[in-house]
């Protein structure tokens, strides 16, 4: 009978370790939104949305990852679903302003910097800070 229980224990413990080395690996992203040395200068009575957009082949199903960004430094963090991160690949960084009122200039930085347009690329393997420089994107033909 102890046979048996040790057994069915030494089973349930390889089928744990099974489970979670089976689990996708995540990278927790942060960085910083620049503007050549300096913080991104936004609108204070704006707002901002980063999102990581996978790439990946046409008609694949993708989820969009949104950063939580904090305004004072223009510093950002991609949780993920679940708060762990995302998974490494290569993402395009769709930024897009809000103001009280939108100008023609705003207009066209969004859809320069949409998540199907933006020049942003970067590459998520590890959880290096990420810098991205929003003034040389829009300046990218």
């Amino acid at each position: 009978m102890r046979a048996l229980t040790t057994l069915a224990c030494c089973l349930t413990l390889c089928l744990l370790f099974t489970a979670c080395a089976s689990e996708e690996k995540l990278v927790k992203v942060n960085g910083k939104l620049k503007e050549g040395e300096q913080p991104f200068k936004m609108d204070p009575n704006g707002s901002i949305s980063v999102s990581f957009v996978p790439i990946v082949a046409e008609g694949t199903h993708f989820s969009t990852y949104p950063a939580t960004v904090e305004r004072t430094d223009m510093s950002f963090v991609v949780p993920g679903r679940k708060g762990k991160g995302i998974p490494p690949g290569k993402y395009r960084v769709a930024i897009q302003l809000r103001t009280p009122e939108a100008s023609e200039k705003i207009n066209e930085q969004n859809q320069r910097l949409s998540k199907q347009h933006s020049p942003i690329m970067v590459e998520v393997n590890d959880e290096t800070p990420l810098i991205i420089d929003v003034a040389k994107a829009l300046q990218e033909k």
